[in-house]
């Protein structure tokens, strides 16, 4: 009865933790995806450029990605609050402290705790209010748009929070309902008065002394050891506080938690995109295609050499590419160039017999020439204004700079001749 006790609440624990993943592992699988998108209207184009690219892979959209993270998230946070209403060991969690250090730690959200502490909900039931969240969020995310399926995809996730339910309520059912501790308290009493009455028992029989002594000591040792693992058997969580804990708690919280997010991302990169199943009639999905019996020696050789050519050909394309870009912007630098000795050609053929001034080739040097003047005015000005020479000398240096950098005047007068 108690090695019965101790199965069943073992088999339950991993019973939930399968449930959990099967929650987790149909979410995951009809959560919506990034496609990768092809240029080509064409099926037999998109099939062929679907085959080509072999690295494409379809991804979650960011909305599902995050509804699937935060369903994670109320997984591990309802097998907490699970294990904390069955097990002493870690009932701490559901007090007021307990549950400010799981916001703290990122478990609950401020909102979320604020709800559970509020709640109508017993404290030590709090989890089935965390697996109601799970399911709700769900649907509202299929509404959304961020899972594919119907009602079909809603009538499973229904089944899947029912068992959940199911399974954590035959555990508080099966820790109710186990054997009594006042009867093994009267076993352990009966026990207790054979081993004492058994030397008496022995050595009125006419039992030799070391025979006595053994049957005392194997006695002693048989029935109250096998007393000892029944209560153990009778309390898997260690709520009786027997010195073991036949059933680890934080493993099983472990491997939940592991499992949790174990679907999303598995399903994190989807090797064969949907466009290449939708053209699979037309080869979308013969890279994906490989032979039953695996590749022999000589076909491996043969890829290898394929590889090496087409590493070679696309290394000697792109050289092309390169020298073709170089060959293209010289070009068009022999043309820029090309093009402006014709239009100063032209300018100056057209320019009037005698005419001292080319329009549109000396004006612009003047510019040019102004702009300069312009510049480098303020620095001449800046050493005139430091030195003091004499009016010869500072006449001259005038002259000077007249001649090598003609002054504003200057450039007036000759733009109005």
């Amino acid at each position: 009865e108690a090695y019965s006790c101790w199965r069943n609440c073992l088999n339950i624990c991993y019973n939930l933790q399968g449930r959990l993943n099967d929650f987790g592992m149909a979410l995951a699988g009809c959560a919506k995806r990034d496609e990768p998108r092809l240029s080509s209207s064409s099926s037999s184009k998109r099939a062929m450029q679907a085959a080509e690219d072999v690295e494409a892979t379809s991804k979650f959209t960011p909305g599902a990605r995050n509804v699937l993270t935060i369903i994670s998230r109320y997984v591990r946070l309802f097998n907490i609050l699970c294990y904390a209403s069955f097990a002493r060991s870690h009932r701490p969690l559901l007090t007021p402290q307990g549950m400010r250090r799981m916001v703290t730690r990122g478990l609950l959200t401020e909102k979320e705790h604020t709800i559970l502490i509020n709640s109508r909900v017993a404290a030590t039931a709090r989890h089935n209010e965390v697996l109601m969240w799970m399911f709700r969020t769900a649907l509202d995310a299929r509404r959304a748009g961020h899972f594919y399926g119907g009602y079909g995809f809603e009538q499973n996730l229904l089944l899947r929070i029912q068992e959940i339910r199911g399974e954590g309520n035959y555990m508080e059912a099966i820790l109710r309902g186990r054997m009594p501790f006042f009867y093994a308290h009267i076993v352990q009493i009966l026990v207790g008065f054979i081993t004492i009455f058994y030397p008496f028992v022995a050595f009125s029989s006419g039992l030799s002394l070391t025979l006595g002594i053994a049957g005392v000591v194997f006695l002693s040792l048989t029935y109250q050891g096998l007393f000892d693992l029944s209560k153990r058997f009778l309390d898997p969580f260690n709520n009786e506080s027997y010195g073991y804990d036949p059933i680890q708690v934080d493993t099983l919280i472990a491997e939940t938690n592991a499992g949790s997010t174990r679907w999303m991302l598995g399903l994190e990169d989807m090797p064969i995109p949907y466009r290449s199943i939708e053209d699979a009639s037309v080869g979308g999905l013969d890279s994906f295609v490989l032979p039953d019996e695996g590749f022999t020696e000589e076909e491996i050789a043969q890829r290898d050499a394929d590889k090496r050519l087409r590493e070679e050909a696309e290394n000697l394309a792109a050289t092309l590419l390169a020298d073709e870009e170089d060959m293209n912007e010289k070009l068009e630098e022999a043309q820029q160039a090309a093009q402006d000795e014709f239009n100063e050609a032209v300018k100056i053929l057209n320019a009037p017999p005698g005419a001292d001034f080319v329009a549109g080739i000396d004006d612009q040097e003047a510019v040019d020439l102004n702009d300069s003047v312009t510049r480098n005015a303020t620095d001449v000005d800046a050493v005139l204004d430091l030195r003091t020479f004499e009016v010869k000398e500072e006449q001259q240096r005038r002259d000077s700079i007249d001649y090598e950098l003609p002054s504003k005047k200057l450039y007036d007068q000759y733009i109005e001749t």
